[in-house]
């Protein structure tokens, strides 16, 4: 129970909604959802403009913004980091330094603060920076620090009464999400099942990489906007929000992602100085020509097979049990088959050795011994599948062309056919295996 109800309770009013309407069709159930987030999303693309207008930059920001490879890559995707950038940018673009309003506008960033908290737990951290530095450096006097503390107290009581209210209607128990999550990925890391990284990984790989081409305009940026009041509040929340980031082991790209409007508009701000150069031109032009070269075999072509071969499922008609050989969450599940004949699909666990997995009626028990069904399969498929195909076997088995030996056991001894095989990367591709005796499929090769 490490993550909370709330950003899934987005997309259970959407899918109402369509089915209220009629409209939940199998591609609305799988696509819908991204057209949500890209409504959602564009509320970024307006915000950011609108915080760089005040330094005098809102067109270069929202250039950057445009033409950041990463962020057209990511943004709409419906990660809880998406849904989590939307509102901590709404509420950075009303914090007081920022935005020099009156106090509405101050509880309006706590409020949508708070939000991002309830969305991903993760988030209470930049928030603690920020809220710290508002009330020793800030705020004035005693009654103008009291009122900042009964504002931050009244809305995270509310705040998380309504988070634990959701969370017990989605786990049937009373828990606390932000503590779960605190224990499982940093005091049990579990994390670093997924991957470690060095302390200073988003310092030079991730953050350098998701700003890509426009690094010299953001450094050029940081050090202009560090002469002014809010130009300062956003490098220091950028640099804070990378150093809480590094403390866990497990890193990912997608979690700079809430830091990049921020990191747009310093760097639309350095754009507009670089403008004065002769260069620019050549620097913005070459810029462009690179993010969407990046961005488009990305979004097109890269690792797109997963995509492909469930549309291929979704259409045909004697699909029953599927069976996915692949690497763990590498493919779409049941929001692609909504509506079509299947029935049945497994894929190779891979959960953690935590022993809150032990109440879950439906788990592999395997997982208590540490070794993943991932790993084991991998390691020595042949094995493997004699004894996962020992009493039954799927209609379908969707495998990576890689695995050559696995291949041609399920050819030979499990009379399968290869009916349908679709790009994933230069090394390899997503090969849909069918049942002879379900199909007579011709190869369908993209």
């Amino acid at each position: 129970m490490i993550r909370g109800y709330f950003h899934p309770f987005i997309f259970a009013c959407f899918y109402r909604v369509l089915a209220f309407l009629n409209l939940d069709s199998r591609w609305m159930i799988a696509y819908g959802p991204r057209l949500l987030m890209a409504g959602l999303v564009s509320v970024v693309d307006i915000l950011v403009y609108k915080i760089a207008s005040r330094f005098n930059a809102g067109f270069e920001a929202s250039f950057v913004l445009i033409f950041d490879w990463f962020f057209f890559y990511c943004a709409t995707r419906t990660y809880s980091n998406s849904f989590e950038t939307v509102v901590v940018s709404a509420a950075f673009y009303y914090w007081p330094p920022i935005n020099n309003g009156n106090a509405i506008h101050r509880i309006r960033s706590l409020v949508f603060a708070a939000l991002s908290v309830i969305v991903r737990p993760s988030a209470g951290v930049f928030w603690v920076f920020l809220g710290s530095r508002h009330l020793l450096f800030e705020l004035r006097g005693i009654p103008d620090r009291l009122d900042f503390t009964l504002e931050v107290f009244c809305i995270g009581v509310v705040s998380v009464a309504l988070m634990v209210c959701i969370d017990y209607v989605g786990y049937g128990k009373v828990t606390m999400v932000p503590w779960n999550f605190m224990k499982v990925n940093i005091l049990d890391d579990v994390g670093s099942e997924y991957g470690l990284q060095s302390w200073h990984w988003y310092f030079t790989q991730g953050l350098p990489v998701v700003i890509g081409t426009w690094l010299p305009s953001f450094m050029v940026g940081c050090r202009s906007a560090w002469g002014s009041t809010g130009g300062k509040v956003m490098v220091q929340f950028v640099i804070w929000g990378l150093f809480i980031l590094s403390i866990s082991g497990h890193k990912e790209l997608r979690f700079v992602l809430p830091l990049i409007p921020m990191v747009c508009v310093l760097s639309g701000i350095g754009l507009k100085i670089l403008s004065q150069s002769n260069a620019w031109m050549w620097f913005r032009n070459t810029s462009v020509a690179l993010n969407i070269v990046v961005a488009y075999y990305l979004s097109r072509w890269h690792q797109s097979a997963p995509l492909y071969v469930l549309d291929f499922l979704a259409a045909e008609s004697n699909v029953r049990q599927v069976d996915f050989l692949t690497k763990c969450h590498a493919t779409p599940y049941w929001s692609h088959m909504h509506g079509t004949s299947a029935n049945s699909m497994t894929f190779l666990d891979c959960s953690p050795a935590i022993s809150a997995l032990e109440n879950v009626s439906s788990m592999n028990m395997q997982f208590r011994t540490g070794v993943e069904e991932e790993d084991v399969f991998f390691s020595d498929p042949i094995p493997f599948l004699k004894t996962r195909y020992r009493t039954h076997t799927p209609t379908h088995i969707v495998i990576s062309s890689s695995q050559n030996a696995a291949l041609a056991y399920l050819k030979s001894a499990q009379d399968y056919l290869e009916c349908a095989s679709y790009f994933q990367t230069p090394y390899e591709s997503f090969v849909v295996l069918c049942r002879l005796k379900t199909s007579s499929l011709p190869v369908k090769e993209l």
